[in-house]
């Protein structure tokens, strides 16, 4: 889902309700439905929205995102351990010694209402014990013929059981205009949901901004539609997402059917004049920041951050990346073209004081 290298992909359901009150013309965005206050004065109204917030726990950083969890105990509904992986060698799934801790620690989280889904993602590890990210080779193993696509379903069903998640969550990216794995994959979907049903399991499949063109998505799983990924390792420094690209993603994904769920992603990157980029989180960032003794600047077409630095070895950097303001702006704006389910990635590494959102 993110192309970091620590990536090979968790989740929290959050529900923030805002109520506020004040003049109809004066309501946030936050607002959805608009209700006469107990008021002589007709023009004076109290509105009220309530915002679904999901977020990614991932394996790598597992500890610090439960600790952010836990400081919002009593409002989490559903989170993501993310993600079980494939062998190149013999498509077997692959829990990495992490996911075993981190599935159990979260399962172990307080909350009769808390819900845990396992994320299983198209990355594999090597026989040579490297690792490659959304890799479709794989997806045309599990998924190229009828015999292995049930096989697939029963593979990922029984993984489920064995760590006794209550959803799945089936991230499987890059098939881009592969139109014939995009038949295999949503043949996949269509049947793993039926099975999940059967089972009382809950189930997401994680999309592109752009996935939604290719229609044909069954019904019955929510869809969770990645708002992030505008710029990144592929590219030269900017935002994740800006007021262009959001517009065009929230427009586009209303054609998917069932409950559509708008991720974001917080932190960003860092780019050297080495051609070099790495992922960072919001802390991260805050630190490098503070370190260079940088000033940061507010980017208006997507009200991200960024700043630059030179480092020891005289590289020069720049940095762009997400706080509390970059995702309440863009979460406004979801909520403007009907969205009211989101998701975070990531959790861990994030500025506390800067997520009142989550509360």
């Amino acid at each position: 889902m993110m192309k970091e290298r620590n990536a090979v992909l968790s989740i929290m359901l959050l529900t923030v309700v805002i109520v506020c009150g004040g003049i109809t013309s004066g309501c946030s965005p936050f607002s959805n439905d608009l209700q006469e206050a107990d008021s002589p004065d007709d023009n004076i109204q109290s509105c009220e929205k309530v915002a679904h917030w999901s977020g990614w726990v991932p394996y790598w950083d597992y500890q610090k995102g439960i600790d952010e969890l836990m400081e919002y105990e009593g409002t989490i509904s559903e989170i993501v351990a993310f993600a079980a992986i494939f062998s190149m060698e013999d498509a077997h799934i692959l829990m990495l010694n992490q996911m075993d801790e981190m599935t159990r620690l979260l399962r172990g989280l307080p909350g009769e209402d808390t819900r845990i889904y396992l994320s299983f993602t198209n990355d594999v590890q090597m026989s040579d014990g490297s690792f490659l990210q959304k890799d479709t080779r794989i997806l045309w193993r599990l998924l190229g013929s009828d015999e292995s696509l049930e096989a697939h379903v029963r593979q990922v069903l029984d993984t489920a059981d064995q760590y006794s998640v209550d959803g799945i969550e089936i991230d499987y990216e890059s098939i881009k205009k592969d139109t014939a794995l995009w038949k295999r994959f949503q043949l996949f979907v269509d049947k793993l949901y039926h099975s999940c049903t059967q089972k009382g399991l809950k189930m997401r499949v994680v999309l592109s901004a752009n996935d939604a063109d290719i229609g044909g998505f069954p019904e019955g799983p929510e869809y969770v539609v990645m708002c992030y990924n505008l710029y990144g390792p592929h590219s030269g420094p900017g935002p994740k997402a800006d007021a262009t690209f959001l517009s065009r993603t929230y427009q586009n994904n209303h054609v998917l059917p069932g409950t559509v769920i708008m991720a974001f992603a917080n932190g960003g990157f860092d780019w050297d004049s080495n051609g070099g980029c790495r992922a960072v989180t919001q802390m991260k960032a805050q630190e490098l920041l503070k370190l260079h003794s940088a000033t940061a600047e507010r980017d208006e077409g997507s009200q991200s951050l960024s700043f630059i630095y030179t480092d020891r070895e005289g590289l020069f950097h720049e940095v762009w990346y997400a706080d509390r303001i970059t995702i309440e702006h863009w979460t406004d704006m979801a909520i403007q073209q009907g969205y009211n389910s989101f998701s975070l990635w990531r959790m861990g590494g994030n500025d506390r004081q800067n997520l009142p959102y989550l509360k």
